[in-house]
């Protein structure tokens, strides 16, 4: 997966000096592999168009805790304000100045989707003019489904 990361951000980092540092070990988690790829490359290339020093750095992160898996992306791009934060995850929402890039302000909504539906959570820190760190959890544990539960016919 990471190394399908690293690919990717090949296409997000034309004419940009970008420093990807990807984890040193795999990780196993439970869930569905395209999902998270995209996850993954969603945060990545988010950082990567959003920089703004010559020298850009991202960097994926794994802290985990007893019940969970904590993954972070993190960067030293312009930061988003703490006003903003609570907008991002939300459906259609585009930073301010990123009118003339393509796309419809739905990735990080996808990203937040992608991870409740796995049992995690999503958030930001990030400080202005500092960087962003995008951080999320999965279970350790995979999510039973309920036996009662049934599909429509």
């Amino acid at each position: 997966l990471m190394k399908e990361v690293a690919g990717r951000m090949k296409l997000y980092a034309v004419d940009k000096d970008v420093e990807l540092i990807l984890l040193d070990e795999p990780i196993r988690v439970w869930g569905d592999p395209v999902g998270l790829r995209e996850v993954f490359a969603n945060l990545v290339s988010n950082a990567v168009h959003h920089l703004d020093k010559p020298n850009g750095r991202v960097e994926i992160e794994y802290n985990p805790t007893n019940e969970t898996h904590v993954f972070c992306v993190t960067d030293n791009g312009p930061g988003i304000p703490q006003e903003l934060q609570h907008e991002v995850f939300q459906p259609f929402y585009r930073a301010p100045g990123s009118e003339k890039r393509e796309g419809k302000g739905l990735g990080l909504y996808f990203v937040r989707r992608i991870i409740e539906q796995h049992g995690g959570k999503v958030w930001i820190d990030s400080v202005s003019g500092r960087g962003s760190r995008f951080s999320f959890s999965l279970p350790k544990e995979p999510l039973l489904q309920s036996k009662t539960e049934t599909l429509p016919q």
